[in-house]
């Protein structure tokens, strides 16, 4: 049966053989665009399933400071594109829990840092000189992630109009 409907294709002329092309063109898009948007679902899924201890949720802050436990503080920063997940921990006591991956907390104005952040730290230096104030165009805080999702969606909703 593909013999036939090969031979009937090739030997139709040169109209039959540029549709089989496009229409195998538009399929194998097709296909790439469904198989990226399943990846990209799984590793959100996959991501979004991780244990998170740094998502722990504590309540207000009470007016006088109680003697045990710790005040967090979770924050986000970017640097050239990139998200720097940030938090600061203040010990309220001895017994002040301990977050995973340190065996104790820092003293005051001490601080433990992944190995990325301390070679990036090391590597840039964290203080400018500034003379005079000056207003300027924000910057991108797209992480490639979000780059290639962004790209995915343009492709599923220009692809059709255009075919």
């Amino acid at each position: 049966m593909l013999r036939l409907g090969l031979r009937l294709t090739l030997r139709s002329g040169r109209e039959a053989l540029v549709r089989l092309v496009i229409t195998a063109a538009a399929v194998a898009v097709g296909v790439a665009l469904l198989l990226g948007v399943l990846a990209e679902f799984h590793a959100y899924q996959a991501n979004a399933s991780k244990p998170c201890w740094s998502c722990t949720q504590g309540a207000s802050v009470p007016g006088p400071l109680p003697a045990h436990g710790e005040l967090w503080n979770n924050s986000v920063d970017f640097y050239q594109g990139q998200t720097i997940s940030r938090l600061d921990v203040a010990a309220l006591g001895p017994s002040a829990p301990v977050p995973p991956g340190i065996t104790k907390l820092p003293p005051a104005g001490d601080y433990y840092v992944s190995p990325a952040l301390a070679a990036l730290l090391n590597a840039i230096p964290g203080t400018q000189w500034v003379t005079s104030i000056s207003s300027g165009p924000a910057q991108a805080v797209f992480s490639p992630f979000f780059r290639f999702a962004f790209l995915v969606g343009v492709l599923a909703v220009v692809f059709p109009c255009w075919c």
